[in-house]
């Protein structure tokens, strides 16, 4: 392909959140770019069966495109494909999610259920870890620019709870004052589901002087709605206190039978972003595991008992783990508060962990893990033959690997269903019931 700047029409939309069109027989991805619109644009990278493309401009726009509410949409990294109205954003997840299942998952497409779209499309993120900037006497907060480390100021963020927003500007007010400044590369903000109290990471280069605590203490404990307020100067047990409202925690609520689990976490622990959404996930999985009948299930990469207490309901026992040992201590008290006493947690690697248990001894095993999947966890569980198994995932395409292991490996998927819980970017959650063939 020559140096020459090239036109193509979009087709479709891709999962990373590229366009993708043709042009002399090979496909062509080019990001910020919508199925219909007519664009120029240059080869960055050319593999043997597709080009990796920099848009150099938009000949003809696409006439589903809509104005962008962000005003720094485009330049932000945060979000994808804000210039799509709602139902074209979740249209083209769905057929993503299905064409990755079908294609490498090797999923029959009646097997695989229509997306539920989220509530709502703006304010749903309960956390973000914002980057930070001491620029010119003001302090920069927000997302990196594309494909740079550049941080773009934000004012708000139209995905943002209200909240968020709200500590997000009080803090960038208060902050630029700080001693600590210009050693502040991120700060996060996590919100509960009611969106009326906040806790709040500072991280640090270094770690806290008296000077940093003693100025977070009087510019930044007086905010009504700060819960805990607490400094990061590298991996998670560094984690310093500096304020505390009932022990810093926040909390957000399921109901399972018409009773609800309050689910409380630490600072810095694992939460799905869209509360909302995360209940209908989870009331996907209770409802699937009660269909079955299921007396006994292993959670495994259970966070602070986001599936295993819920289920725990249904359940006669649940045994949950977990390797990061603060989401396991939250999920003991969790359990201790709402009075359950038929489920079991261990802090652990999951493989390590599954080694010590009888995977026979088990009639389910959900699974959620991070993006990479599950591969050598979903080898185990064939080769023990668990009769039902429960997926959860944020990554189709590792989701659609570890599927096709176990189709091949004489099990049969009962259904597939993608929710999205990440509206104007290009991130599919799912679940996926599979079962051995009897």
């Amino acid at each position: 392909m020559s140096d020459e700047q090239k036109i193509i029409t979009i087709e479709s939309l891709a999962y990373g959140g590229n366009g993708v069109g043709r042009y002399e027989g090979k496909a062509v991805f080019v990001p910020m770019t919508a199925p219909g619109d007519i664009v120029k644009f240059n080869a960055a990278k050319e593999k043997k069966n597709y080009v990796e493309g920099d848009l150099v401009e938009i000949i003809d726009p696409s006439p589903i495109r809509r104005e962008p509410p962000c005003p720094v949409f485009g330049q932000c990294g945060g979000c994808s494909w804000q210039f799509l109205p709602y139902e074209k954003q979740s249209k083209a997840k769905d057929d993503i999610f299905k064409e990755s299942l079908w294609r490498l998952g090797t999923v029959e497409k009646e097997k695989i259920d229509d997306i539920i779209p989220a509530p709502s499309e703006w304010n749903y993120r309960n956390r973000a870890q914002f980057k930070a900037r001491f620029v010119e006497g003001k302090l920069h907060l927000g997302f990196y620019k594309r494909k740079s480390h550049f941080v773009i100021d934000l004012e708000s963020c139209p995905i943002m709870s209200p909240l968020i927003n709200t500590m997000m500007a009080r803090l960038k007010t208060a902050l630029t004052s700080s001693p600590f400044r210009d050693r502040t590369p991120q700060i996060d903000i996590s919100v509960n589901d009611s969106d009326t109290k906040a806790v709040v990471i500072i991280h640090l280069t270094h770690s806290p002087t008296k000077k940093d605590k003693a100025f977070a203490k009087g510019e930044l404990t007086d905010i009504p709605e700060l819960e805990g307020l607490f400094f990061q100067s590298g991996r998670e047990r560094t984690l310093t206190n500096i304020f505390l409202q009932k022990k810093g925690l926040l909390s957000y609520k399921l109901s399972v039978k018409e009773c609800d689990i309050e689910l409380f976490f630490s600072p810095g622990g694992f939460t799905q972003v869209n509360y909302r959404q995360n209940r209908n996930l989870v009331a996907l999985a209770v409802e699937f595991a009660s269909k079955q009948g299921v007396k006994k299930a292993l959670d495994l990469y259970c966070g602070i008992g986001n599936f295993s207490l819920p289920l725990s309901r249904i359940c006669d026992e649940v045994v949950a783990v977990e390797e990061y040992s603060r989401a396991i201590e939250d999920g003991k008290n969790n359990a201790l508060k709402a009075g359950i006493k038929n489920c079991t947690f261990i802090a652990g690697d999951a493989m390590k962990v599954i080694g010590r248990l009888n995977l026979r001894d088990f009639d389910l095993v959900l699974v959620d893990p991070p993006r990479e999947g599950a591969a050598t966890v979903v080898k185990n569980i064939v080769k023990e033959g668990v009769p039902l198994v429960i997926y959860v995932s944020c990554n189709p395409t590792t989701l659609a690997r570890d599927l096709r292991l176990m189709t091949r490996n004489g099990y049969e998927i009962i259904s597939s269903q993608a929710l999205d819980l990440f509206p104007q970017t290009y991130h599919i959650e799912s679940i996926t019931v599979i079962r051995k063939e009897l």
